[in-house]
């Protein structure tokens, strides 16, 4: 029970007043209300930012497409490699050719690195190659990886951009700008390497007859395991090189027949198909 705080008279429950002494009774106790802060005093929690969701997944998506990149020229480089020594073997012993045959004889060159010079190479690639080195029969070429690096980032960038606006006229034009990325790929991961950014090798003779034969006839299974025919949608430019000349797929080498004479040119460093063809011109001239 309340009691009044002038005389100590007990108050009857409600009372306004004591009854005794008049005084006002006591109002209760309130308990102060949890202090809220003034509107605006801590500012709040900022919002995510707009594209940082899109641009997670576009990262997401380019590591992607430069994993398949790398992947699908280093398995194109690989099987067509396996075929190929696959059907040699089986030709040479059954004795079976499908190469057109060989006419002429070619300048035999007992060093491949004679065939073409460092300085020839520079003036056909546009590259910077420092040095030749002779090893198992083929020439390998070492120049600024760095510069091979920037051209084929360049490239890659470009083939991009034109996939990104999606104007290709036909599927060969299509096909041609993948080609371009996934070589300007593989070029731009050159840069700190220290191997040759491309090489040479030339055969002669019946080892060149059956290296053509060898070619030939793994590009035929290839093209009927993905339903390509070979010669399909021959590449222009390859006219004159040599008297028959082979572009792989994705431009991961170009393969000539000049006479006796069978070359093969190939490289990383190598960012599209026009180094591949000014090389093949340049070593033609000499055979």
């Amino acid at each position: 029970m309340a009691h009044c705080t002038q005389c100590g008279s007990p108050l009857p429950p409600g009372s306004s007043f004591c009854t005794r002494c008049g005084a006002p009774a006591a109002a209760p106790a309130q308990h102060p209300a949890a202090s809220q802060p003034p509107p605006g005093a801590y500012p709040p929690p900022a919002p995510p930012a707009k594209g940082a969701g899109i641009g997670k997944i576009l990262l997401i998506i380019g590591g992607v497409f430069v994993l398949i990149g790398v992947l699908a020229i280093g398995g194109l480089i690989a099987t067509g490699f396996w075929l190929k020594k696959k059907v040699e073997t089986a030709a040479e012993n059954m004795g079976v050719s499908s190469a057109p045959a060989v006419t002429g004889t070619a300048r035999r060159y007992s060093d491949p690195c004679a065939l073409l010079s460092a300085a020839e190479a520079s003036s056909a690639t546009g590259l910077t190659i420092q040095r030749t080195e002779s090893r198992d029969g083929e020439c390998l070429y070492f120049g600024a990886a760095e510069q091979a690096a920037e051209k084929g980032q360049s490239q890659a960038q470009e083939a991009m951009r034109k996939m990104r606006e999606n104007k290709a006229a036909n599927e060969k034009e299509a096909a041609r700008v993948m080609e371009d990325f996934m070589k300007g790929l593989a070029a731009s991961s050159q840069t700190g390497q220290d191997g040759p950014l491309f090489q040479i090798k030339i055969t002669y003779g019946e080892d060149a007859r059956r290296q053509e034969s060898g070619y030939r006839t793994a590009m035929g299974m290839m093209g009927a395991m993905t339903g390509v025919k070979e010669g399909a949608g021959k590449p222009a430019g390859l006219e004159g090189v040599g008297d028959r000349a082979y572009l792989a797929p994705l431009a991961t080498g170009l393969y000539m027949m000049k006479g006796d004479a069978w070359v093969e040119i190939g490289g990383p460093g190598l960012a599209g198909r026009d180094g591949l063809i000014a090389l093949a011109r340049a070593v033609a001239a000499k055979l």
